[in-house]
Formats: structure tokens, C-alpha cells, sequence
């Protein structure tokens, strides 16, 4: 499959399930032996830029709700991981859905990624809607965890794909350039899913779950606009533009985790539990 130059910043955009490793190259041909080597620095590469920023978000954001913060943890961790298991699993389905299409308009990335988010967040919400998580408080924590499931292993394989670009691809797929553009994208679709999965864990813990479903598609689509000319550079051949509307979009994707963090989580729990932090708070001081 021939790819003109400008395909994208990051390397070439290839069919996630047409990869059969580590017995084929990246050319189709029997690889040599020393291939698999080769090939298991490029997967668990792709693993640290997409699991990494999950679980660093992840830790920075509940430590405040587990020991010594508080006298014992207000959510449970086995439903805590087991959400986030849930979450790649929808990832590698929502990889799969994204590489589907063939994306050489800004239009057809906007249509892409807004289709890929419908399928996400009604996901979330109906699994987040399960009668374990209805109408209990710490559904927002299991709701954040689903989300960074999600972008953990879609980034993972974006990755994956440039890492493995062929040799004949215009960037090097190990380039800092590359690396830094990966480890942005990773932080933004982190922090994007955060903040819809806590959203939409508050909303089925209210017993209001079509309110969060729909603001969590309406930041989805506007981050799509945002983010939408990085994925079709072929309309926009300036690599510097196509960097600033990604960060533009990494910006809006870090603003609403500032939010999740700051008022989505805490505003969601019992004034008991946020009286019983303030007082822990208070003797740690």
C-alpha cells in the first residue's frame, strides 16, 4: 500500500488487523529472525505512550480518595481495574472501527471521530447504567477508569502503527518528533476520556444519565473539530499547523480534566464523604 508523503506527521496510517506478527514485515515479506526483537521494542513502546498517561492520570487524581487522604478508600479498586479492563477492550473495538475508514478530508475525520465517540460514550453509558453502578456514589471513579481504558489502548495501537511505518516513510517512526507527538495525542484522548467517563458516571449515579451522555458527545465533537485537520494532513500540508490544532485540542482536553478534577468528582459525592476529607484533611495538617 503506497503512501504519499504528507499522509501524516506521525507515519502512515495502516489496517490494524491486516498486522500479523511478528512472522510479517511491515512490507509483507517473511521477516528474518531478528525481526521479533524488533518488534516487541515497537509493542511495548506503543504500550508505554498509551497505558503510562492512564494510570499516571489515574494515580494523581484518586490518591486524594484512598489512605492516607482518607481513613479508607471510597471506591472499590477490584471494580476500579476491572472497569479499566473493560475500557481497553472497547479500545482495541474502537481502533478497529477508526481504521475502517480511509480519512483524507477534514470532513470525513470530523464524521470518523464523531461516530467513533457515539459508539464509545453509549458504551459507557450502558455499562455504567449496570444495576452494580446505579445510583451509587462512586460510579464516577469507575466511569473515569472505563475512559482511560479506552484511550489506553486506542493510543496503543495508533502507536503501534507508527512505529511500524515503512522504511520508506517521510518521519522515522522513533523520532523525537514522532515520540512527542504521540506522548501529546496520548495525554489529550486521556484526559478527554476522563472527563466523559466521570461525567457520565455522575449521571447514572444521579439517576440523570441522558444530560451527561449528551455533554460528554457534545466535548467529543468539539475536540473532533479540533483535532480533525492532524488526522487529514492532506489538506493541510504545514506540519506546524497541523501541530497547533492538535495542541489546541490537547488544551480542551486538559481544560475538561481540570474540570473533572476541581468539580465533576468532588461535587458528585455525599456531604458526609466531603465532610469526613475536610476533617482528614485537617489532622494531616
Amino acid at each position: 500500500m503506497s503512501t504519499p508523503a504528507a499522509t501524516s506527521v506521525v507515519g502512515s496510517k495502516y489496517l490494524l488487523w491486516r498486522r500479523q506478527l511478528p512472522a510479517i514485515s511491515c512490507k509483507g515479506e517473511i521477516a528474518p529472525p531478528g525481526l521479533k526483537g524488533v518488534v516487541e521494542l515497537e509493542f511495548f513502546a506503543a504500550g508505554a505512550v498509551g497505558v503510562a498517561p492512564a494510570f499516571l492520570i489515574m494515580f494523581y487524581t484518586l490518591r486524594r480518595y484512598e489512605y492516607p487522604y482518607v481513613e479508607k478508600a471510597i471506591f472499590r479498586n477490584d471494580r476500579l481495574f476491572l472497569s479499566f479492563a473493560v475500557g481497553m477492550v472497547l479500545g482495541v473495538i474502537s481502533a478497529v472501527i477508526f481504521n475502517a475508514f480511509r480519512i483524507d478530508l477534514y470532513t470525513t475525520a470530523i464524521l470518523v471521530l464523531i461516530l467513533v465517540a457515539l459508539f464509545e460514550e453509549s458504551f459507557k453509558l450502558a455499562y455504567l447504567n449496570l444495576k452494580i453502578f446505579q445510583k451509587e456514589f462512586d460510579t464516577v471513579f469507575y466511569g473515569s477508569s472505563t475512559g482511560l481504558g479506552i484511550a489506553a489502548t486506542f493510543i496503543m495501537a495508533f502507536a503501534f502503527q507508527t512505529f511500524t511505518a515503512p522504511v520508506d516513510s517521510p518521519v522515522a517512526p522513533f523520532s523525537p518528533v514522532n515520540i512527542l507527538v504521540l506522548l501529546t495525542l496520548s495525554v489529550a484522548l486521556n484526559s478527554l476520556h476522563f472527563f466523559t467517563g466521570s461525567t457520565i458516571g455522575v449521571g447514572a449515579a444521579s439517576g440523570r444519565p441522558w444530560g451527561a451522555f449528551f455533554r460528554a458527545v457534545g466535548s467529543r465533537a468539539v475536540f473532533a473539530l479540533l483535532v480533525a485537520p492532524f488526522l487529514a494532513p492532506a489538506q493541510v500540508l504545514n506540519p506546524y499547523v497541523l501541530v497547533a490544532f492538535l495542541l489546541a485540542g490537547t488544551a480542551f482536553a486538559i481544560f475538561l480534566y481540570r474540570e473533572s478534577y476541581s468539580s465533576v468528582i468532588p461535587d458528585s459525592l455525599p456531604t458526609e464523604v466531603r465532610r469526613k476529607m475536610r476533617r482528614s484533611a485537617k489532622e494531616r495538617a
